[in-house]
C-alpha cells in the first residue's frame, strides 16, 4: 500500500482528506451485514426536528419519498479473515435528512456503537475501470449536485427493501446482499449488467458532506469506454454527461484544474483506488 500522506499530495486531495474518516482500508476479501428490521427510534426533540425539515425538504421536491435505508450502528474488521462486518438497522431517508449536519465535521468513533440521535445510512461507490483503462465518472444532473461536481460511478445507498435475499423471522433480520446493490446500480446508472473483476477496497466517512459511511470498491468492466458511453446514453436515466479519465493520478490533478470538484467521498475512492494495487 501507499504512504497515504504523500499520495493525497500527488492527487492535490491533502485539504479535503481531512474531512474524511477512514474506518478500514483493505482490501477485504468479503461482507457481512447483520440487519435489525425494527425502525431507528429518536427522541420526542429530533423526531420533532426531522418532520420540520422533512417538510421543507417537500416545499422544494414534493415527489420525494421517505424510503428505507440502513443505519450504521456498528463496523468491525476481521483481520483473520479480512473481512467487514456491519451491524445495520432499519432507517428511512427523511431521518437521514433530518440528522445531517452538512459543512459541520463530525468524527465518529471507531467500533463503537454511533450516536443515537443520528441516521447514518450505507452506501457504496465504485471507481469502475473499462477494457481500455478508464475510469468512469458522471455529472449528475437530476441530484441537486452543481453541475461542476464529479463522481466516480456508479454509487448508492442500501436499500433492506431492494437488496434483501432473505429474512429471519424470528429474529427480524434480514441477510443483504452486497452484490444485489453493485448490479443493481450498475444497471440504473450505467445500463451494465455485470463486471469481470470486483475489489473491496475499504470504509470511510465523509464528515464534511453526506456524514455516512461508505464501502469503497473497484470495479473492471469487460468492455470499452465508448461501449460504455453507448449503454449509458440508452438508458438515460440519472446522468447529465459522462467523462472518462486515465487511470493515473495525472488525470485527476488535471481534471480538477479544469474547475471540476469530486464529491466528498470521492477524494476518498479515489485515495484507496490509487493506494491499493489490483
Amino acid at each position: 500500500m501507499k504512504n497515504l500522506k504523500k499520495l493525497a499530495r500527488e492527487l492535490s486531495f491533502q485539504e479535503k482528506m481531512k474531512e474524511i474518516q477512514i474506518l478500514a482500508i483493505g482490501p477485504f476479501n468479503d461482507i457481512q451485514f447483520f440487519y435489525n428490521d425494527e425502525l431507528q427510534f429518536f427522541d420526542k426533540e429530533t423526531t420533532e426536528k426531522i418532520n420540520k425539515i422533512w417538510q421543507e425538504h417537500l416545499q422544494k421536491r414534493p415527489d420525494d419519498f421517505p424510503g428505507t435505508l440502513a443505519h450504521t450502528h456498528t463496523l468491525r474488521v476481521s483481520k483473520y479473515n479480512e473481512i467487514l462486518e456491519f451491524h445495520l438497522q432499519k432507517t428511512r431517508f427523511d431521518m437521514f435528512m433530518g440528522t445531517r449536519e452538512p459543512g459541520k465535521l463530525r468524527f465518529l468513533p471507531k467500533n463503537k456503537l454511533w450516536e443515537e440521535n443520528y441516521s447514518l445510512p450505507l452506501s457504496f461507490g465504485a471507481v469502475t475501470i473499462t477494457s481500455d483503462n478508464a475510469i468512469i465518472c458522471g455529472v449528475r444532473g437530476k441530484t441537486g449536485l452543481e453541475s461542476n461536481m464529479l463522481t466516480t460511478l456508479p454509487s448508492g445507498y442500501l436499500n433492506p427493501d431492494i437488496h434483501a435475499i432473505s429474512l429471519d423471522y424470528a429474529r427480524g433480520r434480514k441477510t443483504l446482499s452486497f452484490l444485489s446493490l453493485v448490479i443493481s446500480e450498475l444497471k440504473e446508472e450505467l445500463n451494465i449488467d455485470w463486471f469481470e473483476k470486483s475489489q473491496l477496497l475499504g470504509v470511510a466517512q465523509d464528515c464534511a458532506g453526506s456524514q455516512q459511511p461508505s464501502i469503497y470498491v473497484r470495479l473492471r468492466v469487460p468492455i470499452t469506454s465508448n461501449e460504455v458511453r453507448q449503454k449509458a446514453e440508452e438508458a438515460g436515466k440519472e446522468i447529465e454527461k459522462l467523462i472518462f479519465l486515465s487511470n493515473d493520478i495525472m488525470s485527476i490533478r488535471r481534471v480538477q484544474q479544469e474547475n471540476y470538484q469530486w464529491t466528498g467521498h470521492d477524494y476518498g475512492k479515489l485515495m484507496f483506488h490509487f493506494a491499493l494495487p489490483e
